[in-house]
C-alpha cells in the first residue's frame, strides 16, 4: 500500500472513530433518554433494554478498534457494516412499514430529516469501504468477485 493510501486511510478511521465516539457519548451522557428512545422504537422491550446499553458499548468499541493499528481494519469492516444496517432501519421506518415513525434517536440528527440520515450514514459507509479498498487494493476484490461467479455458475451446471 502506498504511503498516500496508508495515510487516507488512518483520516478516515480517525473521521470514523470520531463519529462512533461522539454517537456512543451523547447516548451514554443522557442515558435515561437514551433507554426512552430505545423503548419507544419498534422491537420488543426486551430487545430495546438491551440495546439501550449494547449500542453505545458497541459504537464506543469501534472508535477504539479504529484508532488501534491491529484492530483498525477489523473495525473499518464492522463500521462500514453497522452504517449499512443502520441506514436500512431508518429507511424501513421512514417508509412506515411498521405503522408508525419512532423518534429519529441520536443527538447529531434529532432534526436531520431520514433521508439524509441515510445518506449521511452511507457516505461514511462508502469512506470505510474505501480505507479497505485502499488497503486490500484490487486484486484482493477481483479475486471475491470472481471466486463468487465462479461458484455461482457451477451451481447453476449442477443444478440442471
Amino acid at each position: 500500500m502506498k504511503r498516500e493510501q496508508i495515510k487516507t486511510t488512518k483520516i478516515i478511521s480517525v473521521a470514523i472513530a470520531i463519529l462512533w465516539a461522539y454517537a456512543s457519548c451523547g447516548k451514554l451522557g443522557n442515558y435515561g433518554k437514551t433507554v426512552w428512545e430505545m423503548y419507544n422504537q419498534v422491537f420488543p422491550d426486551v430487545v430495546a433494554g438491551v440495546l439501550a446499553w449494547l449500542i453505545p458499548a458497541i459504537e464506543l468499541g469501534l472508535a477504539l478498534m479504529l484508532l488501534t493499528p491491529r484492530y483498525r481494519i477489523a473495525g473499518l469492516w464492522f463500521s462500514g457494516m453497522l452504517l449499512v444496517s443502520f441506514s436500512l432501519y431508518i429507511a424501513l421506518v421512514s417508509t412506515n412499514i411498521f405503522g408508525r415513525i419512532p423518534c429519529s434517536c441520536g443527538n447529531l440528527f434529532r432534526d436531520m430529516p431520514g433521508w439524509l440520515h441515510i445518506l449521511f450514514n452511507l457516505s461514511f459507509a462508502a469512506l470505510a469501504y474505501t480505507a479497505l479498498y485502499f488497503h486490500y487494493g484490487w486484486k484482493h476484490h477481483h479475486g471475491i468477485f470472481k471466486r463468487f461467479f465462479s461458484l455461482s455458475k457451477r451451481k447453476e451446471v449442477a443444478g440442471t
